[in-house]
């Protein structure tokens, strides 16, 4: 068993035990964190989650075009994780990990089909126990209410069909703010428009110099490509130029929202997290797997590499415009906002507070392990089986059984191109071995109480988007 799991192993199966006798596990009861850190002041908290948005497309993680510069302003007087990963590149999977602090195989929602199980303590619960007043509100039918991510929320908002646009979701919370601005609060704002198909207002278009009149790329050259043929260098670059557009229009909406925190004087009282729940495949494996601009059949860093900027109020003298390059997972947001929000974490959580990182602390190496959602019809014979993604900084493991091993030095290649397995096999073993251990220390869905498929209605929703079998 892997060094300091083996405790967190017993408490996870005190938390399924839990769940299959139907129960909730108990909300802590008020006591300090680890190290004894309170914060100065009751914090509201807005975590603003992009989908699909790949780390290296903002500029304060070196993208060198001006597609994020509201995010990079915020990132000025932010904690910056450079080495932050998903534990899968799928929506509804992802967001209940971060709202959960588990795995996708103990949550049991392992697709976009999935459902949330009533008996998950989530982060919006315990901050509704405490009295914080709770808003989401989300851009697309993936998270919509009935999938059991509106736990603990008063308020729950999403489009009954299909998406909404980055500016109305924002609209839409920052009014909500307006209204609770003298309670405390905990706003949760999804917004989807980097999601493939690529289709950003004109104005943004124009601005990235797109040359398709609709969205792109064509359904041809989506996802595993039916024409391969068809994605010239010429359409290639425009998806590229699309995709950009997208992310820098959510950039905007979100520079809006954070002006408004500011203009009210909300922000020197509010905890503010930008993060995404996986990144994306452009044209990257088009020669290699006939596959392009999708996510969630992948491990690559592209899929899995994620931003996460967290802003604190002055008063927590925790160091601004700060650059953390430990390797850190999604799982450690809901414990790390729950201590910033002075408020004590249920046992069970398999990630871990980050604020004595960000105060000046060393933080212990971890591993951290994503998969990639389940097929029960493999499109080929690459997506046969299961595949995981074992990360142990600086390494990046890779196992699948369509496609076997690959390793990658992220320090040396943070893209992940070069596969150094061959030449590394005495690490590769390593690795699979503490790959092993964490596979037999964490239950799968089939040894909880599974969580339903809802209908046939929702499933049509799901494709509607382009999901094909809940991925």
């Amino acid at each position: 068993m892997l060094p300091g799991h083996a405790s967190r192993s017993l408490q996870t199966c005190a938390l399924i035990l839990l769940a299959a006798c139907g129960s909730k596990p108990e909300l802590p009861s008020e006591a300090p964190s680890a190290s004894g850190w309170r914060p100065p002041l009751d914090a509201n908290l807005v975590v603003i989650s992009i989908d699909t948005t790949r780390s290296d497309h903002f500029g304060c993680y070196g993208h060198t075009g001006p597609i994020t510069p509201k995010i990079d302003r915020f990132a000025l007087r932010s904690t910056r994780f450079s080495r932050a990963f998903t534990v899968m590149p799928t929506t509804l999977p992802a967001h209940t990990s971060l709202f959960t602090s588990q795995y996708p195989r103990q949550t049991g929602v392992n697709s976009n089909l999935g459902n949330v199980s009533e008996h998950e303590l989530t982060l919006a619960e315990i901050l509704q126990e405490a009295g914080v007043t709770t808003g989401s509100f989300n851009s697309a039918q993936v998270l919509a209410a009935g999938t059991g991510l509106e736990q603990g929320f008063d308020e729950y908002q999403c489009p009954e069909n299909r998406t909404w646009p980055a500016n109305k979701t924002c609209m839409m919370a920052r009014e909500w703010i307006t209204e609770n601005q003298d309670s405390r609060y905990f706003c949760f704002v999804h917004l989807y428009d980097p999601h493939a198909l690529y289709e950003a207002p004109a104005a943004f278009q124009t601005k990235f110099e797109v040359e398709a009149d609709g969205p792109l790329p064509p359904l041809e050259q989506f996802g595993f490509m039916a024409q391969p043929e068809g994605l010239t260098e010429n359409l290639a670059a425009d998806a590229a130029r699309a995709y950009a557009a997208e992310v820098a229009f959510a950039d905007a909406q979100i520079g809006a929202l954070i002006n408004m925190l500011a203009v009210s004087g909300q922000l020197k009282k509010t905890i503010v997290v930008i993060t995404s729940d996986h990144g994306e495949t452009l044209d990257e494996l088009a020669d290699s797997y006939n596959y392009a601009y999708d996510h969630g059949e992948f491990l690559y860093t592209r899929e899995l590499q994620i931003p996460l900027l967290i802003r604190v109020p002055a008063a927590f003298d925790i160091p601004i415009n700060q650059e953390i390059g430990d390797a850190v997972s999604l799982l450690d947001l809901m414990p790390t906002l729950l201590e910033l929000m002075g408020l004590p974490a249920p046992d069970g959580m398999e990630g871990r507070s980050l604020v004595g990182r960000m105060r000046g602390e060393d933080l212990s190496p971890t591993v951290i392990v994503a998969e990639r959602h389940s097929y029960e019809n493999p499109p080929n014979e690459w997506m046969k089986g299961d595949a995981y993604a074992l990360v142990s900084s600086p390494w990046l493991l890779l196992t699948s059984e369509g496609r076997g091993t690959e390793l990658f030095q992220l320090d040396d290649d943070p893209a992940g191109v070069t596969n150094v397995a061959e030449e590394n096999t005495a690490q590769v073993d390593k690795l699979k071995g503490r790959l092993e251990q964490w596979l037999e220390t964490r239950l799968p869905k089939d040894t909880r109480a599974a969580p339903e498929m809802l209908g046939s209605e929702r499933d049509a929703a799901m494709r509607a988007l382009g999901y094909n079998e809940g991925g």
